[in-house]
């Protein structure tokens, strides 16, 4: 049986940005990502869900996602079930995102069908600095909304420090999700 992590948030599928040359991205100590679902309680059960997802009629493994031009507080990073954890108390900001409505239809979906636990948020955003100081938030404004192509990938997000989260490199995986970045 598969140990259940119980910090960080535990594994997950994000959308990763196929380029991480945008100046936005260049202070950033962990990997530029946009959360699908977290919280996945298995390794196995995270590939589990992104193969179900990927094999739907009209899913593709790139998506095409809107950075929005504001930069906003973010708050406390805490989904439903993420366990409160001392050490990780963690505050941040970012960009909210724009992605295809149908793809939250889908990741609602494979949820349903496989009944696999985990997060989906209700506002995509891509997460830009991480701090454990509330008032250390300082958006900062884009000139303009920015298209990103990014990659659907699986994630193990069982650290309680965001530099530490990684994409999972996997032969189950229906192919190589190594992004050069």
């Amino acid at each position: 049986m598969e140990k259940v992590q119980t910090t960080g948030y535990k594994y997950g599928i994000w959308l990763v940005p196929k380029t991480n040359t945008h100046e936005t991205f260049y202070s950033m100590q962990h990997l530029p990502h946009i959360t699908c679902i977290c919280n996945i309680p298995t390794r196995k059960e995270a590939i589990q869900f992104y193969q179900e997802l990927i094999s739907l009629d009209g899913m593709s493994q790139t998506q095409i996602i809107t950075l929005k031009s504001r930069g906003v507080d973010l708050g406390f990073v805490e989904y439903q079930s993420s366990e409160k954890i001392d050490a990780h108390k963690e505050y941040c900001w970012g960009y909210n995102v724009i992605w295809d409505h149908s793809l939250s239809k889908r990741l609602r979906q494979v949820q349903q069908n496989t009944n696999i636990a985990g997060d989906i948020p209700e506002t995509p955003h891509l997460t830009i600095k991480y701090t454990n100081i509330p008032n250390n938030i300082e958006p900062v404004h884009l000139v303009k909304d920015i298209m990103l192509e990014c990659k659907v990938v699986v994630t193990d997000i069982t650290s309680t420090s965001p530099e530490d989260w990684h994409i999972i490199q996997n032969d189950l995986l229906r192919e190589d999700v190594s992004l050069n970045l």
